[in-house]
């Protein structure tokens, strides 16, 4: 009986372990779920910070873009200085006002002593021909600069200047034979009483009696007199005044016959 006691009190001790051990197993499992759904709750609540964290910085960017953009849109073309004004494209200038343009360069053109090689010689032929080409809309210009006192002189040796011309008022004196007639033949006419030079009287005549052989005749003679008194006086010092002389010769003998 004593060893059928110690028996089952054996028995029952095996038993009370195997209850132990199986309670602690479940006590264990409990634990590590309880731990997994601690971090799952805490990345979880993580998670929702992140987000709204980044919610919060998404607005605060398209706020600042919101303000960083300007108020009109609308015009997209691309500027070298975003904040200059735009400036509008200048209009072309009209002919007549063209031709003012291109006379007052002639005008500073800087040639007192002109040379072949000089490429300000370029640009003065290049300029005159861009003036013939504006054709009669040139004549308002050139009417408004013979009205004036100054002129440009180019001084070189004899037979060497390379302009054709002594002076800027002969070289563009030089350019009316070929503007279009009859315009060209009455604004030389009505230039006469503008010139005085003796080179500048005798060029004009010799262009008339081309374009209109015979005519003219008295405005002619008459301008011929005065630019030979005028450089008789000192008014233009070493001026030939034979040119002039022979071209009053001529006029006066080509007077009709009163008795015809």
């Amino acid at each position: 009986m004593v060893a059928f006691g110690m028996h089952r009190n054996c028995g029952r001790g095996r038993r009370f372990a195997r209850s132990a051990g199986c309670a602690g197993r479940v006590a264990a499992r409990l634990l590590a779920l309880l731990v997994l759904a601690g971090i799952l709750l805490l990345g979880l609540l993580a998670r929702r910070r992140m987000s709204r964290d980044a919610a919060e910085v998404a607005a605060a960017v398209i706020e600042a873009t919101t303000r960083s953009e300007p108020a009109d849109v609308t015009n997209t073309e691309p500027s070298g200085d975003a904040g200059a004004p735009a400036v509008a494209p200048a209009a072309p200038l009209e002919p007549e006002d063209q031709a003012r343009k291109l006379v007052e360069e002639l005008v500073a053109l800087k040639l007192t002593r002109p040379d072949a090689a000089d490429k300000g010689v370029t640009e003065f032929r290049l300029l005159l021909q861009e003036l013939l080409s504006l054709d009669t809309a040139a004549l308002p210009a050139l009417a408004e600069y013979f009205q004036r006192s100054d002129t440009v002189r180019y001084e070189s040796e004899a037979g060497t200047n390379p302009l054709g011309a002594a002076t800027l008022r002969l070289a563009l004196l030089q350019l009316l034979p070929d503007i279009s007639a009859p315009d060209n033949e009455e604004f030389q006419a009505r230039l006469l009483p503008l010139v005085a030079d003796p080179d500048e009287v005798v060029l004009l005549a010799r262009q008339l009696q081309i374009a209109a052989p015979g005519e003219h005749r008295e405005a002619l003679l008459e301008a011929a007199r005065a630019s030979l008194a005028m450089t008789r006086e000192g008014r233009f010092p070493g001026r030939d005044i034979g040119p002039v002389l022979k071209l009053i010769e001529r006029l006066e003998a080509a007077a009709p016959d009163p008795g015809r």
